[in-house]
Parts: structure tokens; C-alpha cells; sequence
């Protein structure tokens, strides 16, 4: 199989972001596998790295949650329109921790090859992330 299809990425994604069942990564993530993120400052590379982004998200947001609004695909490509919700009890992009809830949404695109995901780019309003948890007026 050259491409993933939508409903097999619809259960990674809820697998990974929303039950945190990480391993699941090793199978489909590429080794040369890189991550495309304007608001996150680390290097997102491979099945590790890209482990260490979703913990990076999630853990300051014990409760976070990740749902797919919508799904387009087209070959190797593939967008998808999300929702992120979470309560942020720990630091976060060097925002201490708010109490606050966080509505966050978004477009990622993601690219396979050989059944894997070796690329993605993620777009997402980042002003109102940040105002959401009080860093930002």
C-alpha cells in the first residue's frame, strides 16, 4: 500500500492523541519522518520525535483531547481539520500552568510513502492559544 487511508489515520490519531498509545507510532511513522510546527520550537524527526512532540503537548494537558472535524485525501496528501481541547495543569511553551481550558483548532497535513507518514505540517491560530491561556492580551 503507497497511501494510508482516511479511516486507518482516523484511528491513529485517535489512538495516539486521545489514548496515548504511543508505540503505535513505530509502525507508521517513518524513519526520515519530519514535522512541520511554526509554534514549537523543537525539532520533530522520526518515530521518537514525534513521541516527545505529542507528549509535549498533551502532558501539560493531562485531559487534552484531539478530535477530527474533517478529512480531505488526495494521493500521498492528506488534510485533516481538528479540534484540541485541554485543560492546562502543567507548563506549557513557557507558560506556566493557567487552570485554564483551551480550545484550540487547526489544519494539519500530513504526507505517506510506503504506508508511512513521512511528512506533516501544522497551522493553527497560535495568537489565540496564547491568549486563551493568558499569555497574550
Amino acid at each position: 500500500m503507497s497511501t494510508l487511508d482516511k479511516a486507518t489515520v482516523l484511528r491513529l490519531m485517535d489512538a495516539v492523541w486521545n489514548e496515548r498509545k504511543l508505540e503505535i507510532l513505530d509502525e507508521v511513522v517513518a524513519a526520515d519522518y519530519v514535522r512541520h510546527d511554526p509554534a514549537f520550537t523543537g525539532e520533530v524527526r522520526g518515530p521518537e520525535g514525534f513521541k516527545q512532540y505529542v507528549m509535549a503537548m498533551c502532558t501539560p494537558f493531562p485531559d487534552a483531547r484531539i478530535s477530527i472535524e474533517d478529512v480531505i485525501a488526495e494521493g500521498e496528501l492528506m488534510a485533516m481539520r481538528w479540534t484540541f481541547t485541554g485543560k492546562q495543569s502543567g507548563d506549557f511553551l513557557g507558560i506556566p500552568a493557567s487552570g485554564k481550558e483551551l480550545t484550540l483548532t487547526g489544519i494539519s497535513i500530513i504526507r505517506t510513502r510506503d504506508g508511512k507518514i513521512v511528512e506533516g505540517w501544522d497551522g493553527y491560530d497560535a495568537l489565540g492559544m496564547l491568549r486563551q491561556l493568558g499569555a497574550a492580551a
